[in-house]
């Protein structure tokens, strides 16, 4: 019986070591064929960018006959669509669209996996230089947050003062929402000339929505949104107080002149809040530079 045991007990350890062998082997291969596919893209997108530095100089370039390397270019050209503008925007554009890589963007859309669904809407900006964001809108509902995000992302380069609407709204969801901050900096990129599409936003309970409502109304000198960021100078969160001072700062009317200097009572001494406030008297014209709050 006890010489069962041992034998039973040798057969498991061997076959422990064995599994552990074939795992460790496993890993070895997994890392030695990623890295080979990591070199091999790499080699892909080095071939890749002379040729959309060709196109961009307006050459007539041939789609490369290999299906990985046509991918590698298209990888290529949605992260160079960011560094560039103008004529050279649109000739990338014209030539991912005569390849049929809009097409293809677009239904890679709807595909399954959301990494590939977040290329495909840097691809699709790319493929259209910006001018058609109404597919990229519709990816701001997208399950997936990195897709989303994505989305966010896109619309900002692109500058579509259309998007603003469904940039505000998905910045606001519950259900899908998208970060605040992002949504920001993409309305700020596509710089509408009014507050109008932030309405909704004012009566929110979300401090983080309102405070970006605040940011973009300052940073883009919205004047029309005066009134409602005057109102959040005494909101009892010291957050958003502080970005209302600095937005009525930036925007520079004298009409809020009155609001800031009754909130001078209420700031802490020595806070950035009072730093803040200063610089927005000076602004409104309420003190002169140099003056104190």
């Amino acid at each position: 019986m006890t010489a069962a045991v041992g034998t039973l007990a040798t057969w498991l350890l061997l076959v422990c070591a064995a599994a552990v062998a074939l795992l460790l082997v496993a890993l070895v291969l997994v890392r030695w064929v990623t890295g080979a596919h990591r070199r091999a893209e790499a080699g892909r997108r080095a071939q890749a960018m002379p040729l959309l530095i060709d196109v961009l100089d307006g050459r007539h370039v041939p789609l490369p006959p290999s299906r990985r390397t046509a991918r590698s270019v298209a990888l290529t050209a949605s992260e160079l669509v960011h560094k560039v503008r103008g004529a050279d925007r649109d000739r990338l554009a014209a030539w991912l669209t005569e390849h049929g890589f809009r097409d293809g963007a677009l239904r890679a859309m709807r595909a399954r996996w959301a990494p590939r669904r977040a290329r495909a809407v840097e691809l699709y900006l790319a493929s259209t230089s910006g001018q058609e964001p109404e597919p990229v809108v519709a990816m701001l509902r997208d399950r997936h947050p990195r897709v989303r995000l994505c989305a966010v992302r896109a619309l900002g380069d692109s500058g579509s003062r259309a998007a603003v609407p469904a940039l505000v709204a998905a910045a606001g969801s519950r259900r899908r929402p998208v970060p605040a901050s992002a949504a920001a900096m993409a309305i700020v990129r596509a710089a509408p000339p009014d507050a109008s599409a932030l309405r909704t936003v004012w009566t929110s309970t979300d401090a983080a929505l309102v405070g970006m409502a605040i940011t973009i109304c300052g940073r883009l000198g919205l004047v029309d949104a005066r009134p409602e960021i005057e109102q959040l100078v005494t909101s009892p969160d010291a957050r958003l107080r502080a970005q209302a001072i600095e937005a009525l700062g930036r925007i520079g009317d004298p009409r809020s002149a009155g609001v800031l200097l009754r909130a001078r009572g209420t700031v802490p001494a020595g806070s950035a809040e009072q730093a803040s406030l200063a610089r927005a008297l000076v602004s409104v014209g309420a003190e002169p530079p140099g003056a104190r709050a």
